[in-house]
């Protein structure tokens, strides 16, 4: 992951965001956090526009949301199974 992270420059910005925005969406939650830090220091560092910039750290704000969502859930269907019967 590191290595994706070191080979983004100005010229591949946007294919490689991309393709890391989808590795988020389906990595371990292990990786997820740096990932995601990576991804917005990447989009600051080399984003071609503001819109672009701004659309790149809404998505992985988004991806970050769905997975606190998916966890707290995982935790409430837990909570509810082992103590709820």
């Amino acid at each position: 992951m590191e290595l994706s992270f070191a080979l983004i420059n100005e010229n591949n910005v946007r294919g490689m965001i991309k393709e890391l925005l989808e590795f988020i969406v389906s990595c371990d939650d292990d990786f997820k956090a740096d990932a995601a830090s990576n991804i917005v220091l990447a989009a600051d560092k080399y984003a071609p526009n503001k819109r672009w910039h701004v659309d790149t750290v809404l998505k992985v704000l988004h991806n970050i949301l769905l997975v606190i969502l998916h966890v707290h859930t995982l935790s409430m269907e837990s909570y509810i199974t082992n103590y709820c019967h």
